[in-house]
Parts: structure tokens; C-alpha cells; sequence
């Protein structure tokens, strides 16, 4: 929902987004879309689609992100991807999205995704989120570059979420020192904390190795962005993720990644 640079608050893409629920996605395909209005109140949005799915290359840790856009459809199946949306109020959304197909080049071995997703706006409060769960039958048979069976490399269940707190602001005083570029209808600063997890084989849900292989990912991002307009964002981030890794006779020690991020985006 959130594909586009100039949409998001934060320079890159939460964790599940880039592996579970690999973006950007791109396939072939035909569907229908359209919303529907219960109340005078209320909404619900619906997709539904068929396309030709994903290809044979699940790892342990890229996830989906290498299994998207074959060169030619693999399989003789196809897959069917849709959400619902209901907005009860305006100002708040819950989402659910769920995606079924054969992943295998016989067509014997399903993948499915199933997400949720949220929206809660409250006058300069923003709150937003993502929860996505995977299966991909019998893909720890698979040799995916290291290791053959039920191990890190090849994984069968991942999970993956995160959770980001916005604040919009505009301080006055920025606003009567330069009123043409500080507009408080159009122009404002936006205050960002997210956290995100993601687990990419829960098949070994608490193993030193598993973690150790990069299966399991925590961060934590601080943001401060300016918007001159809606459609134009300069962005600053600060992501903290700790990590644990196995070492010897099991015990792990912990690993402190930190990193500055800038950038911004625009529409033409």
C-alpha cells in the first residue's frame, strides 16, 4: 500500500515488505477491485486477482525476494491474491490479505501468505502496521545453495511484522520566519519511530544457528522527515538492530548494527 517513495515516512521498506511480502511485485494477470459502502460512515475495499505466481526460490534469508518476476510462468497453475479493507470510521482501516499458489515447477507444492495490516489516524497521531505469515510446502526438501533439509536455507514458515508511530508537526515560529516555504496547509515535519521483527524459518524457532544464518531480525528506526509539499519528502533516519548469533557450544552473543539513512523523493 505503500509502494511508492514519496508515500512513505521512513527511507527504506519495513523488513516483512522486503521479504515476506517481497515489494516491489509485479505480475501478470486480471482481477477486480471496487468499494462498497455499508454506512454513511463506513467502507469496505476489495481486490481480487489472478496472476501467475511466484517461482521456486524460497531462502532462508531473502525470503520471497528472489522467488518473484520468472522470466516465463513455471507451472501450468495459477495463483489467486485479494484483500478486504473495512473502515468503520474515517481515520481508521484494518486490512486482511492473503495469497494462494503452486510455487514448485509440477505444481504440487502450494505457497500461501496470509497479512494484516492496519491504519489509525488521530488528528497529528499516525498509526500503522503490518503482520505477514508464510508456508511453503515442502520447500525444506529443497537445496537452496548450502544445506539440504529442514534447516535455515530452505524454510518452510516465516513471520514478519512492524509498528510505526508518526507525529506531524509545524512549528509556528518556522512558519513567520519563511511563510512561503513553510505552509501550514501544505508543508509539514513528520516524526517517526518504528519497530520491526521478522523471523524467516519458524521451524527452528529459537536456534542459536538459525539465528545465526540470518534468520531472525530485529530494528529499530528513529525518523524525522520535512514535507514542502504532500507529493515531496527529505528524509532522515537512524536504525539500530540488534541481532544474536551462535557461537560456540551454543551461546550466543549479541551483534549492534547502526546505520544513518538519507534520502528523498518526489513525484513528476
Amino acid at each position: 500500500l505503500l509502494h511508492d517513495e514519496p508515500l512513505r515516512d521512513l527511507s527504506d521498506r519495513p523488513l516483512v515488505d522486503q521479504t515476506i511480502i517481497p515489494v516491489a511485485l509485479r505480475q501478470p494477470g486480471v482481477g477486480v477491485y471496487g468499494t462498497i459502502y455499508p454506512t454513511q460512515l463506513s467502507k469496505l475495499d476489495y481486490e481480487l486477482y489472478v496472476t501467475n505466481g511466484f517461482k521456486d526460490d524460497i531462502q532462508g534469508q531473502k525470503g520471497l525476494k528472489d522467488a518473484r518476476f520468472p522470466k516465463t510462468d513455471n507451472n501450468d497453475g495459477k495463483s489467486i491474491v485479494g484483500r478486504i479493507a473495512f473502515s468503520p470510521i474515517l481515520g481508521i482501516e484494518i486490512g486482511g490479505s492473503g495469497f494462494f499458489g503452486a510455487y514448485d515447477d509440477k505444481s504440487k507444492r502450494p505457497l500461501a501468505i496470509w497479512a494484516l495490516d492496519w491504519t489509525i489516524l488521530r488528528g497529528p497521531f499516525e498509526l500503522i502496521g503490518e503482520a505477514a505469515w508464510s508456508y511453503a510446502r515442502d520447500n525444506h526438501l529443497n537445496d537452496c545453495g548450502s544445506t539440504k533439509g529442514p534447516f535455515v536455507a530452505c524454510p518452510r514458515r516465516m513471520f514478519g511484522y512492524y509498528i510505526q508511530g508518526n507525529f506531524h508537526f509545524l512549528p509556528p515560529i518556522l512558519t513567520r520566519l519563511a511563510p512561503t516555504f513553510f505552509r501550514p496547509e501544505i508543508s509539514t515535519f513528520t516524526a517517526v519511530l518504528r519497530w520491526e521483527q521478522l523471523d524467516l524459518n519458524k521451524d527452528f524457532d529459537g536456534n542459536t544457528i538459525s539465528k545465526g544464518n540470518g534468520a531472525e531480525k530485529e530494528r529499530l528506526t528513529v525518523g524525522l522527515n520535512f514535507r514542502p509539499t504532500e507529493d515531496t519528502v527529505f528524509k532522515l533516519d537512524f536504525q539500530y538492530s540488534p541481532k544474536a548469533i551462535g557461537s560456540f557450544a551454543g551461546v550466543t552473543a549479541p551483534v549492534h548494527d547502526t546505520a544513518f539513512v538519507a534520502s528523498w523523493a518526489t513525484y513528476f
